[in-house]
Order: C-alpha cells, then sequence, then structure tokens
C-alpha cells in the first residue's frame, strides 16, 4: 500500500511541473517582442501633395543618398521601396491585410512558410492590361510570424509577417525607384535628341557633329542667346523663350573688314539659323541711344574650352 501512494504522489508532482513549465513557455513566447510593422518616425516620410509626387521626392532623395524610405498616406497604407527594403507586414487576427502589386503585373506563384496559420487568397482590381493584382492575407492567431515570396512576370517580391492585435496595417504596395531613374534618364535621352533634330529640321544632325566654340558678349541680356554652335554647315543660336512674344533682333554677319554683310537666316522653333558659318556677328534691336547689342564670336582654336568637335 505504501508503494501504491509513493507511485501515485510521483506522477501528481509529474503532472504538476509539466503544467508549470508549459506555463512558463506560454509565457516567454508571449513577451518576445515581434518586429514592428511601421518603421520609425527617422526612417519613414509622409505623403506630399499626392503620392505620385512624394514618390518622386524620395526617388531623388535615394539617388543622392542611396537610402529609400517607405512612404505612409493618409489612408494609412505603407508604399515600400521595391528592393531597397524589407517589407515587414503587421496584420492582425480576424483582419485581413491586403499586399498591392504594380498595375499590369502578373503574378505567377505565392509561397507562405506557414501554411497552416496564415490563410491566403488572390485578388484583382481594374480591368484589362492595367489591371492590379492583390495578394489577400489572413492570420488565424496572434504573435505569430512567417516569410513570403511573391513572384511575378516583372520581379521577386520577400516578405516578412508577423501578427499582432494592436498596431496593425491593413494595406501595404511599392514603389520602383530603380525602374523611375531609368525612365528620367530615357526621357532625357529622347529630348535631347528631339531637341537636336527639331532645331532646324536636319534629322541627321547628332551632338558629335556640333561645334560649341563661341563667346557671347554683351550687356542686354534680353536678347542674349542661351547657346551658339554650328554643324559645319549652319549656325544656330538658341533664343530665350520669351524674346519671340515682343520685337525680335536683327542678325548681322560681321566681315573681314568689319563691314557688315547680309546672311540668310530664319527663326524656327526657339532659334536663328543661319545658312553659313561665321567669325563674327552680332544681333542687333534698336537704335541710337536705346539700341542693344550683343557680339557673337567664334574663338580661335586653343583659345578657350571647347566642346565636342571644335572646327576652325
Amino acid at each position: 500500500m505504501r508503494k501504491l501512494n509513493a507511485i501515485i504522489l510521483s506522477l501528481v508532482s509529474l503532472i504538476i511541473a509539466n503544467s508549470c513549465l508549459a506555463e512558463d513557455v506560454k509565457n516567454e513566447v508571449l513577451k518576445t517582442k515581434l518586429p514592428d510593422i511601421i518603421p520609425t518616425k527617422e526612417s519613414i516620410i509622409e505623403e506630399k501633395t499626392t503620392l505620385n509626387d512624394t514618390i518622386a521626392l524620395a526617388t531623388k532623395s535615394w539617388q543622392k543618398t542611396g537610402q529609400a524610405v517607405p512612404i505612409k498616406s493618409n489612408n494609412g497604407k505603407i508604399t515600400y521601396p521595391f528592393d531597397e527594403k524589407l517589407p515587414t507586414l503587421t496584420c492582425s487576427p480576424l483582419h485581413i491585410c491586403d499586399i498591392e502589386l504594380e498595375p499590369g503585373e502578373k503574378v505567377q506563384n505565392v509561397a507562405i512558410g506557414d501554411q497552416v496559420r496564415w490563410i491566403l487568397s488572390p485578388a484583382t482590381s481594374g480591368v484589362g492590361a492595367n489591371a492590379t493584382p492583390h495578394v489577400i492575407i489572413k492570420p488565424t492567431d496572434e504573435n505569430i510570424s512567417t516569410n513570403m515570396v511573391i513572384t511575378t512576370d516583372l520581379r521577386t517580391y520577400y516578405l516578412y509577417l508577423t501578427s499582432k492585435k494592436t498596431n496593425y496595417v491593413t494595406r501595404i504596395n511599392f514603389y520602383y525607384p530603380h525602374n523611375l531613374v531609368q525612365t528620367w534618364n530615357n526621357k532625357a535621352l529622347v529630348e535631347k535628341e528631339t531637341e537636336l533634330n527639331k532645331i532646324a529640321g536636319f534629322p541627321s544632325i547628332t551632338a558629335v557633329d556640333l561645334d560649341f566654340n563661341y563667346d557671347i558678349k554683351g550687356k542686354s541680356s534680353s536678347i542674349k542667346p542661351e547657346k551658339v554652335f554650328n554643324d559645319g554647315n549652319h549656325t544656330y543660336l538658341k533664343m530665350r523663350d520669351d524674346i519671340f512674344a515682343r520685337e525680335v533682333p536683327i542678325l548681322m554677319v560681321i566681315g573681314k573688314n568689319n563691314e557688315a554683310e547680309l546672311a540668310n537666316y530664319r527663326v524656327k522653333n526657339g532659334y536663328y539659323i543661319i545658312d553659313r558659318l561665321f567669325e563674327k556677328a552680332e544681333l542687333i534691336l534698336g537704335v541710337g541711344r536705346e539700341q542693344e547689342k550683343v557680339t557673337i564670336t567664334h574663338k580661335s582654336k586653343g583659345n578657350g574650352f571647347c566642346l565636342f568637335n571644335c572646327k576652325k
């Protein structure tokens, strides 16, 4: 009888010990600090005027500093810079979180580490080629975390997911600083080529053919060209945009004997286009004391700075 009582007492002690151990483990889990969804105030910027404007400002800052930061919109949505930050999305049990991708993007696969306690479903907003894909997420419990990968026809997204009862975010999306800078660069290149090609309507003009080796002197800034160059056959004077809203100056080519010579020229797309090269010319507006004058001189070889092809 004594042996039986001893066995029962040992079993009761073991059950109590295991119960205490389980409670201790539970308490430690609950005390574990999970990563925060919203970045600190030092690493996030508020939306200014419009989201597109704020994205442009954030991208320009990234170009200068190398640091891309998330953007918090007025509606609480967090816009993360793609491929610069690992987005941490905190959801809440019995609430859904929305991951919004780029319009026109096609989702190919979604993988998540914990498929048991996280529920995923696809969604789409809009129609046609620019429809926006979404991935909807819902955790079934709190104080859990996992990671997920979304692959599309354009890129791969990596995210970290956590679940908390409070301080959760319902929506995130992305901006793409690398793509935006490339778009800006392409636009600038196209504008430069367009400018060159529309100068005189000669599609064959390229930057390497141009000679910018000119001096521009004169007190009258209102009629002073912004730049002067030639392509070996014609000379071009890029004028201020506002000069054509009033009386424009005449162009006189100055010959070897310092005498004015007639020259064929025309005005097109903001340029004076002269059908010859010259060593010296003057832009003249008005007469007498009210006269304004600007002198343009082609610099001799070796005199001053020359950009591109400097011809003499």
